[in-house]
């Protein structure tokens, strides 16, 4: 039997993909300090978009935080899609844990991206485990990136998880339904 669900995405997809990248330039520039706002409207103007300048500034960013851009990308993505559904909350967070740690791993072992620094983590504490596996996986991200580079990567993470699932669904690989 065929269950057609509406997605989170499905709603998102009516955004165009120049303004979700405009709001994620913005948001990386002006969260890092990168440009004043002022600065920031010169150049989307001038560019007509984000322009190659905003590209190599967005590639910059997200070469160095790679392991949280990129597992937050997979975790975005895997909401948007709907493949989160019909697990128990313990089991997405969960999740979303192991996904953020095999990041900062991967990283740390082919050398690409600044790896979260777990070592120097401490641990919080919590009756739930996989709620303190993932306090202590994002503890370990904010402190080897800080606030702001942190906000960058998720900012980008976002918008690559938009990108991807917009290209798969108008590729027919994604749909809307669940096999029961």
């Amino acid at each position: 039997m065929m269950i057609s669900h509406e997605t989170p995405a499905d709603s998102l997809r009516k955004i165009p993909t120049k303004v979700i990248w405009i709001a994620v330039l913005s948001i990386v520039v002006l969260f890092g300090g990168l440009m004043t706002p002022w600065d920031l409207i010169k150049q989307l103007i001038a560019d007509g978009g984000i322009g190659e300048s905003g590209v190599q500034i967005l590639a910059f960013i997200a070469g160095y935080t790679l392991p949280l851009t990129v597992g937050f990308a997979v975790v975005l993505f895997l909401y948007l899609t709907g493949l989160n559904r019909g697990h128990h909350i313990f089991t997405q967070i969960l999740a979303v844990a192991v996904i953020l740690l095999v990041a900062g791993f991967f990283s740390k072992a082919l050398g690409v991206g600044l790896s979260p620094d777990y070592l120097a983590n401490k641990t919080v504490n919590t009756p739930w485990w996989p709620v303190t596996l993932l306090l202590f996986v994002l503890s370990a991200y904010v402190n080897s990136y800080g606030i702001p580079l942190m906000i960058s990567a998720l900012a980008i993470g976002g918008g690559v998880a938009l990108n991807i699932e917009r290209m798969l669904k108008e590729e027919g690989k994604l749909t809307s339904s669940v096999t029961l």
